[in-house]
């Protein structure tokens, strides 16, 4: 079988996804005291690229989505160790308002992610400051896997 330029294309793209697959990063969830962390995995290029848009212009929306698709799993720090917050994996939304036991059911995952950081002075600029940080670490890893690649 001949490659085309697609399949050539296809495998490269499906070489990067699987590379950013495996990366992750914990951050600590403000207003918890370090007890509660946030698992992130990078995002896709192209949206990745959209949040970097949305960082410079300071847009709530973009950023909160940008930390709910990139949210893999919550932690727990439990006698220093990060243990997961339950058995199956976590996700920003009813699932996390379940585990916490928030009592009311967000309308949104983006809704979840405010009350999520309810105890900041302004929850939605920590939200997008904590997006900005998140998103800076997902350029670093996309450079870092496009660099890994080229050196194969």
């Amino acid at each position: 079988m001949t490659d085309t330029r697609e399949s050539v294309l296809d495998r490269i793209k499906a070489r990067h996804a699987q590379t950013l697959e495996a990366r992750t990063t914990d951050m600590d969830v403000p207003g918890y005291g370090g007890d509660l962390v946030m698992r992130l995995g990078p995002v896709g290029f192209k949206r990745a690229s959209g949040f970097i848009d949305a960082v410079q212009a300071g847009e709530f929306a973009p950023l909160a989505d940008a930390v709910i698709h990139g949210c893999r799993d919550f932690l727990i720090r439990v006698d220093g160790d990060l243990v997961p917050l339950r058995e199956t994996p976590t996700r920003v939304g009813v699932d996390l308002a379940d585990a916490l036991g928030w009592g009311t059911v967000p309308k949104s995952a983006r809704d979840a992610l405010v009350t999520l950081f309810g105890a900041a002075h302004d929850p939605e600029l920590a939200v997008t400051a904590f997006a900005a940080d998140f998103v800076a670490w997902c350029g670093e890893q996309h450079g870092e896997t496009a660099e890994a690649l080229a050196g194969e």
